[in-house]
């Protein structure tokens, strides 16, 4: 990075430094998670203005700093919520079976979630994306389809077939496979 590239970004976390990090302590409720995405943010910056070689293409840098540093909050919070939601369920499960969870099942129930997760990602995209929007935003099947333009029975179908896959993979786990 060259003095004026370097004076760029200085002036940036001089101006916008601040008020980012207390935008992202107000969203995560956790001084540490903030600042490692502020920081994450005025790194992808700082990488986007070196490779452009100066600021001229970052129109607004106010701006494109916060929409890094909530993308690198949705990336990190969606992850979180996502495994959150899966391990519940799983862990629910486990105690159905027994009241004890032993070492055994611990990573048996890892090794299902792994599974779970893969088989998930392995789905269409927009069975996937419709899928993780009813299970994960627990959202009704109207507002999914609201938001993706596709009629409330596809959606319903989106559902079934992903959880029919779901349902096959804890099979499959379950039986030893």
């Amino acid at each position: 990075m060259d003095q004026s590239q370097s004076e760029i970004i200085r002036d940036w976390y001089e101006r916008y430094g601040h008020d980012l990090y207390r935008s992202m302590c107000a969203a995560t409720k956790n001084k540490d998670d903030a600042s490692e995405i502020s920081q994450e943010a005025f790194l992808k910056v700082a990488m986007k203005v070196m490779k452009e070689e100066g600021s001229t293409t970052i129109e607004n840098p106010k701006a494109f700093l916060y929409r890094v540093a909530y993308n690198e909050l949705y990336k990190r919070y969606h992850k979180t919520k996502h495994e959150v939601h899966l391990k519940g369920i799983l862990i629910n499960t486990a105690f159905e079976l027994s009241d004890e969870i032993t070492p055994e099942r611990e990573v048996a129930t890892r090794e299902e979630l792994q599974a779970i997760q893969k088989a998930i990602k392995a789905l269409p995209r927009k069975q996937q994306k419709v899928f993780l929007l009813s299970r994960e935003e627990h959202l009704p099947q109207k507002e999914i389809g609201r938001r993706l333009g596709i009629e409330t029975v596809t959606v319903k179908r989106h559902i079934i077939r992903a959880l029919a896959v779901l349902k096959g993979v804890r099979k499959d786990f379950n039986d030893g496979s």
